[in-house]
């Protein structure tokens, strides 16, 4: 599965390449795909990555979401602090992020 992907992810590198010279589209969106792509395509290429790995890294990428939140509860303290947000719009504010993180917990 890994060098289907791996050789589908190539093919659309060439693509991307060609429509660079003759293309509708911005340069700079075509190569920005491109190398998103390229990413994917070295990812494909190199080991598979181990379960423990696996794991690791979604544990990780948890913890940063968690982080993510609390720095987002942090800064709409303090913009209601400075008057730059109203009490009710800071309510509502932290009422979304005290969902994302019950969503966050419910996934786990």
């Amino acid at each position: 599965m890994r060098i289907i992907q791996a050789r589908s992810a190539e093919h659309v590198i060439n693509r991307l390449q060609d429509d660079m010279v003759d293309s509708d589209f911005p340069s700079e969106k075509i190569s920005a795909l491109s190398m998103e792509y390229r990413r994917v395509y070295r990812l494909l290429r190199g080991p598979a990555p181990s379960v423990t790995t696996i794991a690791r890294n979604s544990e990780l990428d948890l913890e940063l979401t968690r982080l993510g939140l609390r720095l987002e509860l942090d800064h709409i303290q303090q913009a209601y602090e400075e008057g730059r947000i109203s009490r009710n719009a800071a309510q509502k504010m932290r009422e979304n992020v005290y969902l994302m993180q019950v969503d966050i917990e419910d996934y786990v």
